[in-house]
């Protein structure tokens, strides 16, 4: 794959999608890359995804491909239930692509996405569960909706601060209607338990301000995991929205390049004192 701008034809119309590629792709000894799907939020673009998380330049580092799909409308969204815009058809599209491509470990593909995009993320996901090793959902849960024979690696990430989707759950605008949803922590817990994993999952923390909970041996040996993160309001943790904070997306590509301990990789570029956070809609 290319790094750039693609056009895909869906139904007619022409729909784009951002390539961040490794600068060697092709050129490592037969080595196939990861890739990381990532899925902006509601009135953005992949551009802006791909800045504001930092993970254009984390992943292209560490040997990694970074795909964002660009949603269309007027604000752009992820249309959840609204098949006439065919986002469904489009994330196909995207995803044929990807698995075309010499390059690619097909084992190793993740979807992710913020707000919106991670609902989208979600509900794509568990209804496409094959070929999809794991789901990154920040600050847009889904509810745990994916096949509990199939449920792939989950990783939750939510600001206990978030004014948009909030920490203690409540109604929410999901496509054309509106779910009540669980707090967040309930939420983890109930994808942990579809997912089949064991009961008591154990607890980390990171710098100040980051818990993550992990439980482990869930059904093919994935793990589901959930970060809160303390003060966060509705941004992405570590990105340049919100410095202080552990980046999921590092963590995410560490654990793609085969890093021992992501998390502590990851920690170890934290500021000391963590910085405050601002918020961004």
């Amino acid at each position: 794959m290319t790094s750039g701008a693609h056009e895909i034809d869906v139904d007619g119309e022409a729909r784009t999608f951002e390539v961040v590629a490794p600068p060697l792709l092709g050129e490592s000894g037969g080595r196939r890359a990861p890739v990381i799907v990532l899925f902006h939020g509601f009135a953005s673009t992949a551009a802006n995804m791909i800045a504001t998380s930092g993970l254009g330049e984390m992943a292209a580092a560490h040997d990694v491909i970074l795909v964002a799909p660009q949603a269309i409308g007027e604000p752009t969204a992820w249309h959840i239930d609204q098949p006439e815009f065919h986002d469904s058809e489009f994330t196909d599209a995207v995803l044929t692509q990807v698995r075309a491509s010499q390059c690619v470990d097909p084992h190793a593909i993740w979807l992710a996405g913020f707000s919106a995009g991670s609902a989208w993320a979600g509900v794509y996901g568990c209804s496409h569960t094959t070929g999809i090793a794991g789901l990154l959902m920040h600050s847009g849960l889904a509810p745990p909706i994916c096949p509990a024979d199939s449920t792939p690696n989950i990783y939750i990430v939510h600001g206990v601060a978030d004014p948009f989707v909030p920490f203690t759950g409540g109604p929410q605008t999901v496509g054309t209607g509106t779910v009540l949803l669980q707090s967040v922590p309930d939420s983890a817990a109930g994808w942990a338990a579809t997912a089949g994993c064991d009961a008591a999952p154990s607890t980390r923390t990171v710098g100040d301000r980051d818990t993550i909970t992990t439980w482990t041996g869930c059904r093919g040996g994935r793990t589901v995991a959930f970060q809160a993160v303390a003060g966060l309001g509705h941004a992405w943790s570590g990105g340049t929205d919100a410095p202080g904070t552990l980046n999921p997306g590092c963590v995410l590509v560490q654990m793609l390049s085969g890093a021992s301990d992501p998390m502590a990789e990851c920690a170890a570029s934290l500021p000391e004192p963590a910085e405050s956070v601002t918020e961004s809609s």
